[in-house]
């Protein structure tokens, strides 16, 4: 196999291609042909070795860099468009989705069972652990509640349910899905709390034990 060398193109060039490029549609039995001739394509495992070696450190344009997105926040608008954009769609599971059978390191979506409780992810299984050990009662919330705001109405299922009616959503981040969900229930009178890392790791900390006794 021929060694692969990294190919700088001058800005000219990249105009040039983009130009002879646009408006070009490419025809069906066009697209037909280059679906028949990736399809099986396997790279070896030298290739592979050697392609992350070449965009690995310096050679990652964003490498030292930092990420577009850290600190910002959709807005509602972009946050309504992708609602919109993912209605009517189905999410592949089982052996059709693309990440099946792949290695999942940081547990994001493996399932746990502690104590009988089911954990999806590892925060949801740091959370359950948290419980166990202030002697929190908590199990798997099986109730879904009904929500509206400027969207429209949608319903879900909050992740546990502390005391027998304190309802707990916990989350890593907030995306545009828990976003919307976090924006709806502050506007409803249901009790329930998001949880994020830092509520976990103070859990006995900050009031929870003493509100479910108390009230």
């Amino acid at each position: 196999m021929e060694k692969i060398k990294k190919q700088h193109i001058s800005l000219e060039g990249r105009r040039a291609i983009s130009l002879a490029h646009k408006g070009k549609i490419l025809s069906e039995e066009h697209k037909k042909k280059l679906i028949a001739s990736n399809t099986g394509r396997k790279h070896t495992e030298d290739y592979k070795k050697k392609m992350s070696k070449l965009y690995s450190g310096n050679g990652n344009p964003m490498s030292g860099k930092r990420s577009p997105m850290k600190g910002k926040h959709h807005s509602n608008e972009t946050i309504k468009k992708i609602s919109i954009a993912l209605i009517g769609k189905v999410r592949p599971r089982g052996k059709n989705c693309p990440n099946y059978g792949r290695k999942n390191k940081k547990n994001r979506c493996k399932w746990f069972n502690v104590q009988g409780i089911k954990c999806q992810g590892g925060l949801e299984k740091k959370f359950v652990e948290a419980c166990i050990k202030w002697g929190i009662p908590v199990k798997r919330n099986r109730h879904r509640i009904h929500l509206k705001d400027n969207i429209g109405e949608f319903s879900y299922c909050p992740d546990f349910i502390i005391f027998g009616k304190q309802l707990i959503e916990v989350k890593g981040w907030l995306g545009p899905k828990a976003l919307r969900k976090y924006n709806a229930v502050k506007k409803i009178k249901i009790p329930i709390k998001f949880m994020f890392k830092n509520d976990i790791e103070f859990l006995g900390y900050n009031g929870y034990i003493e509100r479910g006794k108390n009230s």
